[in-house]
């Protein structure tokens, strides 16, 4: 009876502890139960968001930090060469004094520098191009317009380089000044240019005849720094320049006055390059001992083209003589293509004709500014046609080369619209070198063993008398064996 009174009491028991903890067990399943969605939801957003290794995220920044250049469009630059004080001439003996040139972004590089205007003026105007002409130095130029010198400057709208042809950059309409310089003992030429008196530096002027006009000739050392091209040049001949020599006026020999001053007429109806020549006294640095002193500083030729009319008619007949003189003397036909020879002179004999029958000086002179208007719509030989621009687009895909024993063999794809290709070279340390072939491939000699060097080439076409060159390959590099 006891025992079975134990056995009681002690499921009695059991039964009272379940009973009691069963709140307790029912809170905890609760939040076991308010706890899954919650996990479940960062669950999803882990996956749906991965966190991303760093290395990658730092290659994606990378990426997006790459911006590729697009080439610059070709512009067109006046370029004026002076060779130690005189009017440096073309390759047909033409002065070159504002002559236009039509510069091309070489290297693809989105800008134009100064050494790649300086390439095109040295294709357009000398025989041999700039192959043979030219040679930039490193930055320095080394060789210009076929002289080898140490001694050159170069000014973009009258103010020089800051840094070297390599780095500068000139834009469409600019006026590139080039000068090979004469002494060789200070450095110091002079920079000069021709202003109108109190006025604008001046390219052109139109005289009467027999009018006396007033120029100033103002410049500066070349080096100087503070660079102040803007002081009187005193005491230097103004003359002109004809068939490559510089030469008195045709009145007589003049001078400018301490404020750099000089008065200029002519008694003949023509086109003159005036220009002047001689020395600057100045202060200079002799760099043999680091000291200051006085000497005679050359100038650098400047120029004006002058075209001088003659006015005083005193018949009809006498301006219509004139204005037909005028016409046919204005232009040079060796200037233009000879596919467009035949159209400028078509109109050059309209323009003459309605000179003729005009029947008023005032006519006659509105009949030769229409002949001059419709005249410029033709483009010269510096100009491009829509024709060459295509070509000029053109350009070779991909080279490859394969480097030998102090040599290099460079290949790829030809195309039937080219001539012949260039290839541009340039070991480290040496100025870049070109050479030409009708192939599509050529092998490069005497090349320094265990240098690295650089190729990339071009086509070429010959077009209405001119050279026209495509679009440059990529470059490749490539190290001697």
């Amino acid at each position: 009876m006891k025992k079975k009174m134990a056995k009681t009491l002690a499921v009695l028991m059991c039964i009272m502890t379940a009973v009691a903890f069963m709140p307790t067990f029912a809170f905890a399943a609760d939040a076991e139960d308010q706890a899954e969605p919650a996990t479940e939801q960062a669950t999803e957003q882990q996956l749906e968001q991965p966190e991303e290794p760093q290395a990658e995220v730092q290659a994606e920044e990378q990426e997006e930090a790459v911006v590729e250049v697009e080439p610059a469009e070709d512009i067109t630059v006046t370029v004026t060469v002076n060779n130690q004080g005189v009017l440096a001439t073309d390759k047909s003996g033409k002065v070159m004094a504002y002559r236009e040139v039509v510069a091309s972004d070489i290297d693809e590089d989105g800008v134009i520098t100064v050494d790649e205007a300086l390439v095109a003026a040295h294709d357009t105007y000398l025989n041999g191009g700039a192959a043979e002409n030219y040679d930039n130095g490193g930055g320095f130029a080394s060789k210009v317009w076929g002289v080898a010198t140490t001694n050159s400057a170069f000014f973009v709208n009258g103010t020089g380089l800051s840094t070297g042809v390599l780095v500068d950059t000139i834009s469409n309409g600019d006026e590139l000044y080039v000068s090979i310089n004469k002494d060789n003992t200070y450095w110091a030429d002079w920079y000069t240019a021709i202003y109108a008196n109190g006025g604008e530096k001046i390219k052109t002027l139109r005289l009467a005849t027999g009018e006396i006009h007033t120029i100033a000739l103002k410049g500066c050392q070349g080096m100087a720094w503070p660079y102040d091209p803007t002081k009187p040049v005193q005491g230097v001949e103004v003359g002109i320049w004809e068939d490559g020599e510089f030469k008195s006026l045709p009145d007589g020999k003049r001078y400018t006055d301490e404020d750099g001053l000089a008065d200029i007429t002519f008694a003949k109806a023509g086109t003159y390059y005036v220009t002047a020549q001689g020395t600057v006294s100045d202060t200079v640095m002799d760099w043999s001992t680091y000291s200051q002193l006085t000497a005679e500083c050359p100038i650098m030729a400047p120029v004006i083209k002058v075209t001088v009319y003659d006015d005083g008619f005193d018949t009809l007949a006498e301006a219509k003589a004139d204005a037909v003189k005028t016409l046919s003397e204005s232009f040079d036909i060796n200037d233009y293509r000879s596919n467009v020879q035949l159209t400028l002179l078509a109109k050059v004999v309209a323009g003459i004709s309605e000179i003729n029958v005009a029947d008023t000086p005032e006519k006659v002179s509105e009949a030769l500014g229409k002949a001059f208007k419709s005249m410029s719509e033709i483009k010269t030989d510096a100009q491009m046609t829509k024709e060459e621009n295509a070509v000029a687009a053109i350009g070779i895909a991909s080279i490859s080369v394969k480097a030998g024993k102090k040599k290099a063999t460079v290949s790829w794809a030809g195309n039937e619209a080219f001539d012949g290709y260039q290839i541009y070279y340039k070991q480290s340390g040496k100025s870049a070198k070109y050479t030409t072939t009708t192939a599509t491939s050529k092998t490069i000699k005497s090349l320094k063993k265990k240098k690295k060097v650089t190729f990339k080439v071009r086509g070429y076409k010959a077009m209405n008398g001119k050279t026209i060159y495509g679009q440059w390959s990529a470059a490749r590099t490539v190290k001697i064996k």
